[in-house]
């Protein structure tokens, strides 16, 4: 009786190796690198504020991938999807606006880019779970490009949330020539202003369920999917 009472208990011993799936989430960084990212409204620079959070950022992510774009009127990928946070934050820390090509912040390209990506994966892993995407854009919002909406619409539908983070002032400032020879001018020779626009950038985290990340107050929260 003892024996069975044992036996009825499934007593067992080793270890049991069991295949588990699990869905994480797949979090693009999108960073600006147009000219207007020399700005010093915001100290040492914008881009240098923006590099400093985003490495903050990066270290809450240990089980997720991670990938980097690039973009000013044209984006590009600058560091796929990874889960090796040491090259993602070198990639990081080489980050200058000289990596692209010269020209006005067009919002359009890097979100496009985003979902060429999402849209090849999962075509080449169509039983995959689905894995949670979602984007932090960060940007000072002054957007040259054209109509943002239809991709907005299609960044929505597919579940992408985009939580931008804008960098700068409302009160502006000059753009540092690279250098140090004076300030970029326009075409009627008079000096750039740049200024933080935060109304595009909030509504399009409203559109897309994301919300602000506010990179002139520490601690910044994210939550996503």
């Amino acid at each position: 009786m003892s024996l069975l009472g044992a036996a009825l208990l499934g007593p067992a011993y080793g270890l049991t190796q069991r295949p588990v799936r699990t869905a994480g989430k797949d979090v693009w960084l999108l960073v600006d690198l147009s000219r207007s990212m020399n700005a010093v409204d915001v100290a040492p620079s914008r881009l240098q504020k923006a590099k400093s959070e985003l490495s903050t950022l990066i270290s809450r992510f240990q089980a997720d991938r991670l990938g980097l774009i690039v973009f000013a009127g044209e984006a590009y990928v600058q560091c796929p999807l990874t889960y090796d946070q040491a090259a993602l934050q070198l990639f990081l820390r080489t980050l200058q606006t000289s990596l692209v090509p010269a020209g006005s912040t067009d919002l359009a390209p890097p979100l496009e880019l985003v979902l060429q990506r999402l849209g090849s994966t999962q075509m080449t892993t169509p039983a995959a779970i689905p894995r949670a995407t979602a984007i932090v854009l960060v940007t000072d919002g002054e957007d040259f490009g054209e109509n943002l909406e239809p991709t907005v619409r299609v960044l929505a539908r597919s579940g992408t949330r985009v939580f931008p983070m804008g960098v700068g002032s409302v009160e502006g400032s000059r753009i540092p020539q690279t250098g140090g020879r004076g300030y970029l001018r326009d075409a009627r020779g008079r000096e750039v202003v740049t200024r933080l626009a935060p109304v595009p950038l909030r509504r399009l985290a409203e559109q897309t369920g994301g919300s602000i990340l506010n990179s002139r107050i520490g601690g910044m929260s994210f939550h996503c999917c």
